[in-house]
């Protein structure tokens, strides 16, 4: 009965109420996000997902018009854009293989 108990509340499934983004360091409760930040992230996800290889290709070469839009979208200061550029480059790697990853990224510098 112990054993049972100890493997209900192991789960890999997301508990009711946090937002998915936790591990990232962009975490807010869902309750507190706004419909604004909401659409934001719908709309870079969409945007990153749709023009992945495109964005991908810009990180590489250090910046172009998919790059630029995707941190337009995401609402990144244009004071903080270059140096987002250099560090998604860095990363260029995991941003190349993970979509998910690039939004997180593009968020967490967003406003």
């Amino acid at each position: 009965m112990a054993a049972t108990c100890a493997l209900a509340a192991c789960s890999i499934e997301p508990r009711p109420g946090t937002n998915q983004l936790l591990s990232s360091g962009f975490a807010f409760p869902v309750g507190g996000q706004s419909e604004v930040i909401q659409r934001r992230r719908g709309a870079v996800e969409f945007f990153v997902k749709d023009n992945h290889p495109r964005i991908v290709s810009d990180i590489a070469m250090g910046g172009g018009a998919y790059l630029d839009e995707a941190i337009a979208l995401a609402k990144v200061s244009s004071g903080s854009r270059d140096a987002l550029k250099i560090d998604l480059r860095g990363d260029h790697q995991i941003y190349a293989s993970s979509p998910d990853a690039l939004v997180i990224a593009l968020m967490r510098n967003g406003s």
